[in-house]
């Protein structure tokens, strides 16, 4: 589990840094144009990389329908290049300096196996949790 978060929270910092945002500003909920762009940029790296939205949703605390518009937009962005090159700029700055500071290497594969190890993670913690429950009204 700390290896996906730390992997999410690396990609989030190199995208704030590369904005001039304060550190954690893109988990907010404001929706200036700045904080929307890192997200999408943040959000689509993680979604080609393998993570779902249901997954984005729970730790980014959004509907999950808004990464599916993201990934709509990552799509027409880079089939349109003139549209935002501002966000196509940033896409490829970010990804570029992540793989290269990743100490994981294979950047799909890998985020791919943390978000499975993540969510058996979660699901023993529920488990225990409801072991836990059981156990204790006997």
């Amino acid at each position: 589990m700390h290896e996906f978060i730390f992997e999410i929270n690396l990609i989030t910092s190199i995208t704030e840094r590369k904005l001039g945002l304060e550190m954690g500003s893109l988990n907010v909920k404001k929706k200036t144009e700045t904080l929307v762009l890192g997200r999408m940029v943040v959000c689509n790296l993680l979604m080609q990389g393998g993570v779902t939205p249901a997954k984005l949703s729970k730790y980014f605390c959004k509907h999950r329908t808004a990464y599916y518009h993201y990934k709509k937009l990552h799509k027409f962005y880079f089939t349109n290049l003139a549209a935002y090159p501002e966000y196509i700029n940033l896409y490829n700055e970010v990804l570029d300096e992540y793989e290269n500071t990743t100490l994981v290497p294979r950047y799909r594969n890998n985020l791919v196996k943390l978000s499975a190890i993540d969510d058996i993670d979660l699901s023993i913690k529920s488990l225990q949790a409801q072991k836990e429950i059981l156990t204790t009204k006997n």
